[in-house]
């Protein structure tokens, strides 16, 4: 039994009934971190799997103390004997299991023996358990599944297999074939390819299981006439999973080519299973043209910034209402950044004015000599900053000191150190790169990664002055060689901000160009009491807990502001630079509603300037397009129930929002030419035409249902009834939709399938909409 694989073992989640599984789980310590408590119920229902039947609840040993003491023995010969762990873990789990045990003997007022358990040998009371364990001779199949199946790669290095799916679903025989077969393959590969390539199985293996659950027909399957087909299968399955997920079908396609490749090297070639007829299907993925005009605000919005942007606005309101309502969001958040920012900005200012002065004033420390001299007790300290700073910057950063913080009178407060030194860190770095990115939202995490100072030879090349004007100079590889190199002239603030960041850097690239280190050059530097670095990765900024806790921090918002500490959390959660640049981009839009400011604002280079007119940044018209929508479905579902009284549960809405929602929204009765009444159309002359060329019908599951419902009830009338005026109108649309449906045109499109399937499987309550539709 090999604990760390027990999770990946299905039939383990059949040993225990499900009630006895709850009272185990929660009888064992509080104490014990979730994670623990659920590996120790694993190794507790392996033993019942071994021992007991499916679904085991315990009756047997819950009312007698001999069966419950018994029980306990067998467990605790069970681990020493078949827990492939370490003795010192295999007594921590039985620590935790005899106090387990003894909470559900309390409980259940049974007498519970006080084994002895030891880390260092096997104790008499632990000889005696697995001497009686093994009087028990187990199932050897269930010891084998228990122990899993692994694999060593070329370097000896051992790996587990996850064959679960195929044992459950193909039986133990297939498994060991597979197994074997994963065997001599391993020892061709290196531990990090083969570690890959486990990966690819692991999923492929569970996608396989979906596709063909029958072990009957698995061998055929993967026979050569067959396995073409059946792996086309696979794919379309695991391509469904994987949408369903969430994933970009994108990823998907490459990732299944690297499957067919360990697939065929591994049980084609070495004659495990048959080789295809025909070569594996594994296409390439081609992205569907966008049909709406949008562009970027820099990048792709993320699920948090959507709905930090657009949630909870209602949809009886005008649009530009709602536009209105976004930008106040936007503006909000931008402006919260931007004080607490400036804020810190400032507060750094003043620490490192006040540091030039103190190097100045301060006095030094010796580095050694001081630890008998009276002189020097509180030399340095919180209570004596100035000859702390003072200290430090003159003897440097990495000095050969034990514990350069107790040194200074700073010991166990290296963040209070940090900052009263005024060394950069990635929080202070995060404050001055979030104001750049405000000021010139051109600037990339990318463009910022690759900012250097200095250049090979040691000029100053990536902040300078040009023509009156200053700029900062740095790259983006995506550009390609001739447009990579990227300038941003720089306003007042930014290049003030600028000529901070180089200052508060200084002391850190000059340790780093001392000790002969080439990142000296980098823009961006961290710095601490021991050790100078450059910033590894942007990430590194946006992830600084200390940036975010400033952002959430109440005694940094501005006075009277409406962010409250909650709201703050949040905002701190999603912003990154990569997200104020795309607040940015869309705060711009919204005010110059131009999308050439905001593609020069984020330095893109091309602008379809013929579509300049119908552009929408692709978050906003994400929103507007679902928005519209649904106002329609809502409109549909007014006009349809407006005599109803049940049309204010159908909608959510109060009646007051109604009367809002239909002034801005509502539709009136169908168009003349949607009229399908031929008679009446031909009688129509061509010089009244009406204007309209056609329309288009917003297909969707609900509009599907009331549809169907409209025209059942309108066909299955007995004549007794009026309906309203409107009804005939959206009776002719629907025989038009749902009759179109049927034809060459849509009967093979999937989607349109898929709704008109899923409409006729929940139909609307006929009853309820008949007696909206008649006076």
């Amino acid at each position: 039994m090999r604990p760390a694989i027990l999770k990946e073992l299905s039939l383990l989640r059949k040993a225990l009934s499900p009630e006895y599984y709850d009272y185990f789980l929660n009888s064992i310590p509080t104490n014990q971190p979730e994670r623990k408590k659920r590996l120790i119920t694993n190794i507790y229902a392996s033993f019942v799997f071994l021992t007991k039947p499916a679904r085991y609840a315990a009756v047997d040993i819950l009312n007698r103390d001999i069966c419950f003491n018994n029980h306990f023995e067998l467990l605790v010969g069970f681990i020493y004997q078949e827990s492939q762990s370490t003795s010192v873990s295999k007594y921590n789990y039985l620590r935790i299991l005899k106090t387990t045990f003894k909470t559900i003997s309390t409980d259940k007022q049974l007498h519970f023996d006080d084994l002895k358990l030891s880390t260092k040998e096997v104790s008499v009371d632990a000889q005696r358990c697995i001497n009686s364990f093994n009087k028990l001779n187990s199932a050897r199949e269930k010891l084998n599944y228990l122990n899993g199946w692994q694999v060593n790669s070329k370097s000896e290095r051992e790996f587990e297999l996850h064959l679960n799916s195929i044992f459950i679903a193909y039986g133990a025989e297939f498994t060991q074939e597979v197994h074997n077969a994963l065997i001599n393959y391993a020892h061709t590969q290196k531990s990090t390819t083969l570690q890959t390539n486990i990966g690819y199985l692991k999923a492929f293996f569970e996608a396989m299981t979906q596709a063909c659950p029958n072990s009957n027909v698995i061998r055929n399957h993967l026979s050569s006439p067959q396995v073409q087909g059946f792996f086309h299968n696979i794919m379309n399955v695991w391509f469904a999973l994987h949408l369903a997920n969430g994933n970009d079908p994108k990823s998907f396609f490459p990732y299944w080519r690297a499957v067919v490749g360990v697939y065929t090297e591994c049980f084609i070639d070495s004659r495990t299973f048959d080789a295809p007829i025909k070569p594996f299907i594994a296409p390439d993925w081609k992205s569907p043209q966008k049909t709406a005009p949008i562009f970027s605000v820099g990048g792709q919005a993320t699920e948090k910034e959507k709905k930090r942007w657009f949630a909870e606005i209602p949809l009886k309101i005008k649009d530009e209402e709602a536009v209105t309502i976004i930008k106040s969001k936007i503006d909000k958040d931008l402006a919260h950044i931007r004080h607490v920012c400036m804020a810190k900005f400032k507060e750094l200012q003043e620490i490192h004015e006040r540091n030039t002065a103190f190097i100045q004033s301060g006095g030094i420390k010796p580095l050694t000599g001081t630890q008998h001299d009276h002189n020097y007790r509180g030399f340095v300290g919180e209570k004596n900053i100035v000859n702390t700073v003072a200290t430090f910057y003159a003897h440097g950063i990495g000095l050969n000191v034990y514990e350069y913080n107790e040194f200074l009178g700073f010991n166990g407060k290296n963040n209070l150190l940090l900052k009263e030194l005024n060394l950069p860190t990635t929080s202070a770095l995060a404050v001055l790169s979030t104001l750049l990115v405000l000021e010139h939202p051109q600037m990339t995490p990318s463009w910022f990664a690759k900012w250097e100072l200095f250049d090979k030879n040691g000029k100053q090349v990536g902040f300078k002055k040009s023509n009156k004007q200053y700029i900062a100079v740095s790259c983006k590889e995506r550009k390609g060689t001739a447009n990579a190199e990227q300038l941003i002239v720089l306003n007042d603030f930014s290049r003030q901000i600028v000529e901070f960041l180089i200052q508060y850097t200084a002391f850190a690239r000059a340790h780093l160009k001392v000790n002969g280190k080439t990142k000296w050059r980098k823009m961006l530097l961290t710095a601490s009491v021991t050790n100078a670095k450059p910033v590894k990765s942007i990430k590194n900024l946006n992830n600084s807990r200390q940036y975010l806790e400033w952002l959430s921090d109440p005694s940094l918002f501005e006075p009277n502001c409406s962010m409250d500490q909650y709201d703050a959390i949040k905002l701190a959660n999603l912003t990154t630079l990569r997200s104020v640049r795309k607040h940015r981009g869309l705060q711009i839009y919204l005010e110059t509603r131009s999308m050439t400011a905001v593609a020069e604002a984020l330095g893109h280079k091309k602008k379809d300037l013929s579509l300049l007119t119908s552009y929408l940044p692709e978050p906003l018209m994400d929103f507007f397009n679902d928005r519209w929508v649904r106002q329609f479905q809502s409109a549909i579902l007014l006009e349809a129930m407006k005599d109803s009284k049940y049309k204010l549960d159908a909608v959510n809405m109060t009646t007051e929002d109604i009367e809002e929602f239909l002034t801005n929204h509502g539709l009136g009765s169908l168009p003349h030419h949607l009229d399908h009444d031929f008679q009446v159309q031909s009688e129509v002359s061509h010089s009244n035409k009406s204007s309209f060329d056609e329309m288009t019908f917003m297909i969707s599951s609900a509009l599907l249902q009331l549809l169907i419902a409209i025209r059942t009830v309108v066909e299955n009338h007995n004549g007794e009834c009026e309906f309203l005026g409107i009804v005939n109108g959206w009776y002719q649309s629907a025989v038009f939709v749902l009759n179109s449906l049927s034809t060459e045109q849509y009967c093979s499109d999937v989607e349109l399938a898929h709704m008109f399937h899923e409409a006729n499987e929940n139909a609307l309550d006929i009853n309820l909409l008949k007696g909206a539709l008649t006076c």
